[in-house]
């Protein structure tokens, strides 16, 4: 027997004001599939609509309800249901303090457009509009221009969480400039080489989130777990050599079944994963 198929539900716009209106009905005790019923959208839409009601209400307390009214609807996107689900995630994200990067933004944006296109019909049996529909998933490359217009429609702006401003005497590196300016002259560029460490960590999360202009940004403390890279190369670029990593780990779970000496780099470790004389020599 054919299965029977249930009608499609009609997309709903939501604007600030009716999110806050759904997280209000569900606080005063309605169940989530009545409110779904009442503002013709999923319970799924609901659910995502709850998980971010710290920063929708934050944003409805700095905006004033006017401007909720016009918040989300009044946008130019051409492809509103990606945009939708983008935000969606970025409020869930926001509302568990993690930072979120243009370039996260971008990246997750289009993960969403491939997972989009999987849904979309096989060209053969689409309408006209849902070929239309699979040609702007295909062509979407999140760019710059996108990314600007998105932060647009939804007041995103990038702010800095957390940080130490520091100084410099210009005077000292002016001098150190010039004394080695003089050491190097006898020599030539591709004879020139600068090495230097830096610490990696790799677990970190950026310092750099966007969120709404308005927000009040706070962050978490910052993981330091890290690795030492040191890094080697001729002024030229023509002599750029292996990068040597250190670890904590002699053996790490990560390099089960792999040989270390295929990852392009030197590897050792000890405890702290910094550099030590024997390590440089």
């Amino acid at each position: 027997m054919k299965r029977k198929e249930m009608p499609k539900r009609k997309r709903t716009e939501i604007n600030l004001q009716k999110k806050i209106e759904i997280i209000r009905h569900v606080e005063k005790g309605m169940k989530r599939s009545e409110v779904a019923a009442k503002f013709g959208i999923g319970s799924a839409t609901v659910t995502d609509i709850l998980n971010a009601k710290n920063v929708l209400q934050e944003r409805y307390d700095n905006i004033g309800r006017t401007a909720s009214l016009t918040l989300i609807r009044e946008r130019s996107g051409e492809l509103p249901a990606l945009d939708e689900s983008l935000y969606n995630w970025f409020c869930q994200a926001r509302a568990a303090n993690i930072p979120i990067k243009e370039e996260s933004l971008q990246t997750k944006a289009r993960h969403i457009a491939q997972e989009v296109l999987k849904q979309v019909p096989d060209p053969s049996t689409r309408t006209e509009e849902q070929e239309k529909f699979a040609r702007l998933l295909e062509k979407f490359s999140a760019s710059r221009g996108w990314l600007n217009g998105f932060k647009r429609r939804y007041f995103l702006k990038s702010f800095k969480i957390c940080g130490e401003a520091g100084s410099v005497n210009a005077e000292s590196v002016t001098l150190c400039q010039e004394r080695t300016q003089i050491n190097l002259n006898g020599f030539s560029p591709e004879n020139i080489y600068n090495c230097d460490e830096t610490a990696l960590y790799w677990r970190c999360l950026p310092d750099r989130t966007l969120d709404a202009i308005g927000s009040k940004v706070t962050g978490s403390k910052g993981n330091k777990e890290r690795l030492t890279v040191l890094l080697c190369s001729n002024s030229t670029g023509s002599d750029m050599r292996k990068p040597l990593v250190i670890g904590k780990s002699r053996n790490p779970r990560c390099f089960k079944n792999i040989n270390p000496n295929h990852l392009g780099v030197t590897y050792r470790a000890n405890k702290s994963a910094w550099m030590t004389g024997t390590l440089f020599a």
